[in-house]
């Protein structure tokens, strides 16, 4: 039964459970909502797999080492959403968790229909995340491009004269200096990226 909107093949979710039948289930649930899914079985195991590809990772707090996982992977530079699964005992665990940056907590016994929610939800955060990412991305590469115009212009105005491109752009000439360093790190001023 597919109630809740398929996403695209291309999102990888991992299962992190000590318990088989729990990650059977879960991976199965995962792949009638559409997505791909990983099975692991312990927090060396998450922590040697998971990968930038990994959307997001539903974590039980019961394995052992479980709740060092979510933390480990965020030193190591990784983003994924994380979902993480308790049992009602371990609540406190839970809460923490949501502290330290988990998206979402669930708890056993897991129904389908909050599972299949939560996970949409998760998979929608890094979806959006990456897509901010790429905006961040492309707007300071379209400020940097912009500025090496404007500089590139002023010299040629200047015709090459840095203390009067400076003026011309409303800066100093010790700042332009660091901006012209900077671009002939990276490239030369008057060619553009992709032309």
């Amino acid at each position: 039964m597919k109630d809740m909107a398929a996403t695209d093949a291309s999102t990888l979710v991992a299962v992190v459970d000590g318990d088989p039948l729990a990650r059977h289930l879960l991976r199965g649930w995962l792949e009638e909502l559409g997505h791909q899914s990983m099975e692991i079985a312990s927090a060396d195991e998450a922590l040697s797999r998971i990968g930038e590809d990994v959307d997001a990772v539903c974590l039980d707090l019961g394995l052992r080492d479980g709740s060092d996982v979510m933390r480990r992977l965020r030193s190591q530079g990784l983003d994924p959403t994380f979902l993480v699964v308790t049992s009602e005992r371990t609540i406190e665990e839970a809460f923490e968790a949501i502290r330290d940056g988990a998206y979402d907590f669930l708890t056993k016994p897991l129904g389908r229909d909050r599972f299949s929610v939560a996970i949409r939800r998760a998979v929608e955060r890094r979806q959006m995340a990456r897509a901010l990412e790429r905006l961040r991305n492309d707007e300071v590469l379209h400020v940097e491009t912009l500025e090496r115009r404007a500089i590139a212009r002023a010299l040629e105005k200047t015709n090459g004269n840095v203390e009067r491109a400076a003026k011309l752009l409303g800066m100093g000439r010790a700042t332009l200096y660091r901006r012209l360093a900077s671009a002939s790190n990276g490239s030369n001023l008057s060619n553009d990226e992709g032309s």
